[in-house]
């Protein structure tokens, strides 16, 4: 039976994954310079430093939903695969190292076994980073203005067009900011999900916590960058091989595929589903043997 000590011991790495996230999402330098003016600088700076009126002069292009969704130009999707597989990947290793023995005893059932193992870490790593997206926005939504609080001269067309446009607003055929964050917070929970995932896998398949952290990280980077130049190049299909995009660019990044935004969803599931099978035969070989 775990301690109090145990369990706050369990919680810290997952605590320390919702902060990490929601501190690189504050030092996402979200500007429209070109069209307002304003300084270019993190949003954590302006919340430090400027009171939330001096976006009420300029344009709505600075509205809470807007700035909340705007991660796709920071080191937030960057650092994903660390920040998902740092909640779990402490007590996998060490339940690999003998306590599996136990939990099998205990369960009677392997792939009861491996199915609770899975889950809880992939589960653990997608809701980390999660939340601390939440939190973020919790902050965005608290200091910047609503688009309800601009004055009609101020509102920007393509701000109105984003929000209709979002894919939740259109199931239920609103104009909610909620609705419209919510879209990129789901996104955002799935691709935590998928990667969460291959984080397993990586530490199963090498049994090493820090090439587990590391080779993720490595590949998160050259994609990102082979992505980018795909994208300028003229070739927007590549895209749909960028965490970052598939975030925050959901409908966009399907459409280019011809697709729609629950497509993403039943990617996200199917590619899951295809680790999970994969992992199996070999978690069950790292723990029969």
């Amino acid at each position: 039976m775990q301690t109090l000590k145990d369990r706050i011991n369990s919680c810290l790495p997952i605590a320390a994954s919702a902060l990490m996230s929601m501190l690189l999402c504050l030092m996402c330098v979200y500007s429209e310079e070109s069209y307002t003016g304003l300084e270019f600088k993190p949003i954590i700076e302006y919340m430090l430093t400027e009171k939330s009126d001096i976006f009420l002069s300029s344009s709505s292009l600075y509205a809470a939903p807007l700035v909340a969704c705007s991660q796709w130009n920071n080191w937030f999707p960057l650092f994903l695969p660390v920040l998902c597989a740092v909640p779990f990947i402490r007590e996998l290793s060490f339940e690999m190292k003998g306590a599996y023995r136990f939990r099998i005893t205990r369960e009677k059932n392997f792939s009861k076994y491996y199915g609770k193992t899975f889950f809880r870490s992939v589960l653990s790593g997608s809701a980390s980073v999660s939340i601390g997206y939440g939190l973020f926005s919790a902050l965005v939504f608290i200091y910047y203005p609503h688009n309800s609080d601009y004055p009609e001269k101020a509102i920007d067309p393509n701000l109105q067009r984003n929000i209709l446009d979002s894919p939740l607003n259109d199931l239920f055929g609103s104009q909610s900011e909620f609705l419209y964050w919510l879209s990129t917070a789901l996104s955002v929970f799935a691709c935590a999900f998928l990667i969460s995932a291959v984080c397993f896998l990586i530490y199963i398949a090498l049994m090493n916590k820090y090439k587990a952290l590391g080779y993720p990280l490595i590949v998160s980077f050259l994609s990102e960058r082979a992505v980018t130049n795909l994208w300028l190049g003229g070739n927007p299909k590549a895209l749909i091989f960028s965490p970052r995009y598939l975030m925050f660019w959901t409908k966009i990044t399907m459409r280019e595929w011809g697709a729609g935004y629950p497509v993403f969803f039943v990617l996200i599931f199917l590619t899951a589903a295809v680790i999970y099978f994969a992992a199996k035969p070999i978690f069950r070989k790292r723990v029969m043997n």
